[in-house]
């Protein structure tokens, strides 16, 4: 990818019987071990018992960078993403 380049990202999750309002998806940036950036996806669509969470952007720093997703579980009743032991990354 290219400094500036604007780029798409797609995760389709099978999910259940969760309510995928419930599911947070985010893109983690890291340049030699240490975190740069993250970046949240939003909800795109659900069909049956999937759901589509999209990402739009573009790459703002120029470097050798790390990209990881990781999906935790979301719900206002929740202080802490930590409070719940389910992160996973993909």
């Amino acid at each position: 990818m290219r400094l500036g380049e604007i780029f798409k990202i797609s995760v389709v999750m099978d999910i259940g019987i969760l309510d995928p309002n419930s599911i947070g998806v985010e893109l983690v940036v890291t340049e030699g071990g240490r975190f740069v950036d993250k970046k949240e996806f939003t909800l795109a669509g659900t069909e049956d018992k999937f759901a589509t969470y999209e990402l739009k952007s573009k790459i703002t720093k120029a470097g050798i960078l790390s990209f990881g997703i990781r999906v935790y579980p979301k719900h206002d009743l929740l202080a802490h993403r930590q409070d719940f032991a389910f992160v996973k990354w993909i």
